[in-house]
């Protein structure tokens, strides 16, 4: 499968580019999974990005701190975003490294700029960018779920089949860490309470489905493989046969 068109996940919906759908169980001896529902990088905007002063001449306010305005990483991101979905790669790409330098520790950066090195296939890239994400991610469910989902597609990018089937494995794996921190936060009895809009950061999500699936693809393109190396093998021996044959009949 080529991997030209399968990058910007999230898009319509939040305006954010992300990486791979991954629903699909098609051929695990492609570059990476290709059509699907489930985004990596879903990443929740800075709740200050348009904020102006009411009555203004909407100017957008600016504080470092992110309290009072957007702060510059947010404002970096914010504009990375714009180039990326606009397809400016060169562009987007020294806005997310800005956005890395104002604040290293956010994996955020560091998971962008991994999307964007896997669009552009500069996969040896893309790996030092998902290790960084991974590293910084371990007080962030949603941002350690969404590193290893890029690690599995980057896996299988690489072609690294057996890697790759242990990276979605990992992923898959964070669902039952998932539910278990759910539980012990969720109160023994809960009030019924009419629902509400959602508020703050996006929650973590795990795509269990695309991983299953993903799993069940690469399985079965490395029996394929092993079966078409034995029927290969088979043939070598015929032909070999055949001239040995040929040649004593002279």
């Amino acid at each position: 499968m080529a991997p030209t068109s399968r990058t910007l996940l999230l898009l319509s919906a939040l305006c954010l580019p992300s990486s791979a759908w991954a629903q699909s169980a098609g051929s695990a001896s492609g570059p990476a999974p290709s059509s699907a529902v489930a985004p990596t990088t879903t990443a929740v905007a800075s709740p200050t990005s348009a904020a102006t002063n009411p009555g203004d001449t909407g100017e957008v306010r600016r504080d470092p701190q992110g309290v009072q305005g957007i702060s510059p990483f947010w404002e970096a991101m914010n504009q990375a975003d714009g180039l990326f979905a606009a397809q400016d790669f060169v562009g987007a790409g020294a806005k997310y490294q800005s956005a890395i330098a104002l604040a290293p520790q956010n994996p955020l950066g560091h998971l962008r700029m991994a999307e964007l090195m896997i669009k552009q296939n500069e996969l040896a890239r893309a790996q030092e960018f998902v290790t960084a994400a991974l590293r910084l991610s371990n007080d962030s469910m949603r941002y350690k779920a969404q590193a290893s989902f890029l690690l599995a597609e980057l896996r299988e990018r690489q072609r690294a089949s057996d890697d790759a089937l242990d990276s979605w494995a990992a992923y898959k794996a964070l669902h039952a860490q998932l539910l278990q921190a759910q539980t012990q936060k969720a109160p023994t009895s809960a009030p019924a309470l009419p629902p509400t809009a959602p508020q703050g950061p996006l929650p973590p999500q795990i795509y269990v489905q695309t991983a299953s699936l993903r799993i069940q693809a690469i399985t079965h393109a490395k029996q394929l493989t092993v079966d078409y190396s034995v029927v290969k093998e088979r043939i070598a021996q015929r032909l070999a046969e055949a001239e040995e044959s040929a040649a004593k009949g002279k």
